[in-house]
């Protein structure tokens, strides 16, 4: 399997539609469609990669050896960022602390103003979206060896790396979410993250 369908720690921003069905408004996205594509697991020979030093062929055993899988495609932009990135872009898009969450929807009635505000940014100052990347830092504990009474101190909890956010990324960012809303804009549709 694909590391991000096994740990999912990120946050998709996307273009979808607004519907309603009983009484509860659902956002999705009507450009997605069931694709048939070559198996990425087996390369699409139906055959698993074998182990270091085991030679025995065995039968993909994500496509079953059938050499093709059916996987979901949109033809609308969208944009998977770490879940620091993306809190990152809700401050670009100009969206206030309490709508900042890990799942929301922008309504079409402030997509104006948000492009507005991406426009801007682009056109001017991204420094306070760059980060340096390093190690969070760590509270340390201090333990006690009753056996031996020798005390220990450790760090407490794992390490910690922040990839950090350079100015191309952050360019980057800002033109995948123009695209979206241009792309939302045009098709009577809004923007959704989650």
């Amino acid at each position: 399997m694909r590391a991000h369908e096994i740990i999912n720690e990120s946050i998709t921003f996307s273009v979808g539609k607004l519907r309603e069905e009983n009484g509860q408004k659902h956002f999705s996205d009507p450009w997605q469609k069931k694709v048939t594509k070559p198996c990425w697991v087996c390369d699409g020979t139906g055959i698993q990669k074998p182990w270091p030093g085991d030679e025995k062929q065995y039968k993909c055993e994500y496509c079953h050896g059938n050499k093709e899988i059916e996987e979901w495609e949109s033809t609308a932009p969208e944009l998977n960022v770490s879940n620091t990135n993306a809190f990152e872009i809700l401050k670009m898009l100009g969206l206030t602390p309490d709508e900042q969450d890990y799942a929301g929807i922008i309504p079409k009635e402030k997509l104006p103003e948000v492009m507005r505000n991406l426009i801007k940014l682009k056109n001017g100052d991204i420094s306070q979206h760059i980060e340096e990347p390093g190690l969070e830092k760590r509270e340390m504990k201090v333990r006690k060896d009753d056996e031996t009474g020798v005390t220990h101190i450790e760090p407490q909890g794992p390490k910690m790396f922040n990839g950090g956010r350079t100015p191309q990324q952050v360019s980057r960012y800002l033109d995948n979410l123009i695209r979206m809303i241009k792309f939302a804009q045009q098709n009577d549709a809004t923007i959704g993250w989650g």
